[in-house]
C-alpha cells in the first residue's frame, strides 16, 4: 500500500492552521514559540559567520 505523503501533509498543514491537529505534549504556541526561536538563531548565526539571512 503506497501513501501520498503530500496530500497527509497538506491535511495536516490545514488541520494545524485551523487548530485542529492534535500532538500529544506539544501545544501549538510551543511549537511556533520553538519555531520562532530556531529563526533568530539561524539569524544570529548568519550575522556572526559574516553572511546575512
Amino acid at each position: 500500500m503506497r501513501i501520498d505523503e503530500s496530500a497527509y501533509d497538506r491535511h495536516r498543514l490545514r488541520q494545524w492552521l485551523a487548530g485542529e491537529a492534535r500532538a500529544e505534549g506539544v501545544s501549538r504556541r510551543d511549537l511556533l514559540r520553538l519555531a520562532t526561536a530556531a529563526g533568530v538563531v539561524a539569524g544570529v548565526v548568519a550575522t556572526v559567520a559574516g553572511r546575512p539571512a
